[in-house]
């Protein structure tokens, strides 16, 4: 073989093992949801999500993780973000961190970035990762600190991957121009619930009126419906309740909550209650998917599966958040959300009012023996809104008969 061809080839033999490298070295990353019995269920970055099985160790929920897929089976490794949080960050023209203390800007080009929006729920994009509104930062396009994370490339000199939750750096600990993640990340993304399992929908509900003699209740449902049911056992009027039903009969336990009265909470984004930080990160629980049982007399209600807390301007300490949060919440099945959140409207102390927070949007239901009411369902009242037009139409009808 001639000298020169052997030096070709040699060439090309590195460019290829050197593209190999590349390619072998280039990290796939996915946002991981629920675990459980050798399964996750993944978002991945380019918008799929799927249920995988998996071998070593187990990634941890609610986590970003990069990945290697062999074959079907995958294997996860944990990533260790080391703490951009602090950073300014910009969101054009290309998007960029940068550190003041050494004038350096990094790039995060097109890496994924990974928002986490409530518990197994996530959002994620690889364009737009951060789009920054008017007045949202300090200026236009950027803001700090950014509250996001991001993996550095030694490499390539950019971000490999993006990522985002709750607040760190918020004005509770002094940085009142902190930008929150879940107004600036994945704006114009989807947001994808990652579960292997169904969440339980508890049988819950506000009871009113009773009668222990005929053993007869008032039931406020989830939905709004108002039914006057049997039960047996005992049960206190003006309670939140789990219940089960058997021969036609109900039976109430009532809900222990779990005392977060003097905690914060905020009403965006799905909704959390805040309960500290170790100045750095923040502690919060979800209640995304909760319903809010308010009492606002004897045996008066509000409920609300959506909305639940709404604080108006000026109601919290701070935009879309308040303390005292004076409203009670549990979690029932032990998956880090909480399922029912609830409020005495008349013992409200220092901070929110419940009666102006929590169930806003609901109107005020008497729970009464013999009171009964089905809800407001979409079907319903396009059924009825067909009923009074067809009605009026003929009305009208007969109207112009006549004249």
């Amino acid at each position: 073989m001639k000298k020169s061809k052997l030096i070709l080839l040699i060439i090309a033999v590195f460019a290829f093992m050197t593209a190999l490298a590349v390619f072998a070295s280039a990290a796939d990353y996915c946002a991981v949801g629920e675990v459980k019995d050798g399964k996750a269920a993944i978002l991945k970055a380019d918008g799929t999500t799927a249920i995988v099985s998996f071998e070593g160790t187990a990634p941890q929920a609610d986590t970003v993780c990069s990945y290697v897929n062999n074959g079907g089976t995958y294997t996860f490794t944990a990533l260790s973000f080391p703490g951009y949080t602090s950073w300014r960050i910009y969101d054009a023209p290309a998007g960029a961190f940068y550190w003041d203390g050494g004038s350096t800007y990094v790039y995060y080009t097109s890496a994924p970035a990974f928002l986490k929006t409530g518990t197994y729920k996530w959002k994620v994009a690889t364009t737009n990762q951060v789009v920054i509104p008017s007045g949202v930062g300090d200026y236009d396009n950027t803001g700090w600190p950014c509250n996001i994370d991001a993996i550095w490339n030694s490499e390539t000199g950019q971000m490999d991957v993006l990522y985002g939750a709750n607040k760190v750096y918020s004005a509770d600990n002094g940085y009142s121009q902190a930008l929150d993640p879940q107004v600036v990340m994945c704006p114009n993304a989807a947001e994808k619930e990652l579960r292997i399992t169904e969440k339980v929908d508890h049988k819950v509900c506000a009871v009113g009126e009773i009668d222990a003699a005929s053993k007869k209740a008032a039931v406020l449902f989830k939905d709004g419906s108002i039914e006057t049911v049997d039960y047996e056992g005992d049960v206190t009027a003006d309670t939140v309740c789990t219940f089960t039903v058997s021969g036609g009969k109900y039976t109430f336990t009532p809900v222990t909550f779990a005392g977060y009265y003097s905690w914060r909470i905020y009403d965006v984004n799905a909704g959390s209650i805040y309960y500290g930080h170790d100045g750095t990160n923040e502690y919060r629980v979800s209640y995304d998917g909760s319903v809010a049982f308010l009492k606002t007399g004897t045996n008066k209600w509000k409920v609300a599966k959506a909305n639940q807390v709404v604080i108006p301007a000026g109601a919290g300490d701070y935009d879309n958040t308040g303390w005292w949060a004076n409203v009670d919440a549990v979690d029932l099945d032990g998956d880090g959300v909480l399922d029912v959140l609830y409020s005495d409207g008349n013992k409200a102390g220092d901070g929110l009012d419940p009666k102006v927070v929590l169930a806003p949007n609901s109107g005020e239901y008497d729970v009464v023996l013999g009171n009964s009411q089905v809800p407001q369902t979409a079907d319903v009242i396009s059924v009825v809104a067909i009923v009074a037009l067809v009605s009026f139409g003929g009305a009208a009808l007969l109207l112009r008969k006549k004249h």
